[in-house]
């Protein structure tokens, strides 16, 4: 179905739990491990569309999940001018820059932080595997290079159904491909071994995901 495009959002984050932010943070080169052994088919489970402008893709995913998108149905944007990070800062870069994209997910597991996790994690590995950056997460919504950000996760859950359900959560990431604003940084600006545009990380995030989500909660 088509997604509407909405002009405005507000992005809410879930909390992550402390011990399990500890135990993933040193665990994360045995998850990737994992997920090398379990990766799933490049895309072909998810429901993607791209857009040239909106306000929010999360804003937007969240419409479309009200209207009945399928689960694992996905956003990306080749430019946001309204995307909001953690504090509610803008989160903005030029046209084609940068991956902006959200995520839905209709199998909403009992503790709601772990699809955060396991969007940090995938960008995680494929910054590290694929492009040569010492990406490291620092939970619970950030990834940096160094001292410096180079992605940051918010998560929003729709409000829960007559049964006490909730029906959907929308995780969205800006992760900087070729450009950063001051203070930040980028795939770009690190020396990546591999170049890639923000579609092409998108891809290779995707069965990244898949994998993770195939996991049991002990091995995340």
């Amino acid at each position: 179905m088509a997604m509407p495009i909405s002009r405005a959002a507000r992005m809410t984050r879930t909390a992550i739990s402390p011990r399990l932010a500890i135990r993933i943070f040193f665990n994360t080169g045995v998850n990737i491990a994992l997920m090398d052994h379990q990766n799933a088919n490049s895309s072909e489970n998810w429901h993607i569309q791209t857009v040239l402008e909106t306000g929010s893709t999360n804003a937007d995913l969240m419409a479309a999940g009200h209207q009945g998108a399928p689960d694992r149905s996905v956003l990306r944007a080749e430019y946001q001018s309204a995307g909001r990070g953690r504090l509610d800062r803008t989160w903005e870069a030029p046209r084609g820059a940068n991956l902006l994209v959200s995520l839905l997910f209709r199998q909403v597991p009992d503790r709601l932080h772990v699809l955060t996790q396991v969007v940090a994690l995938a960008a995680t590995s494929v910054a590290q595997k694929t492009c040569g950056v010492d990406a490291q997460l620092k939970w619970p919504n950030d990834i940096l290079v160094g001292s410096e950000k180079l992605a940051g996760i918010l998560a929003q859950a729709a409000p829960t159904d007559a049964q006490g359900m909730i029906p959907f959560v929308v995780v969205g990431i800006g992760c900087n491909i070729g450009w950063a604003p001051p203070g930040a940084t980028s795939l770009s600006a690190n020396g990546w071994s591999r170049e890639v545009t923000p579609d092409e990380f998108l891809q290779l995030m995707l069965p990244e995901i898949d994998a993770l989500l195939a996991l049991s909660d002990d091995d995340l």
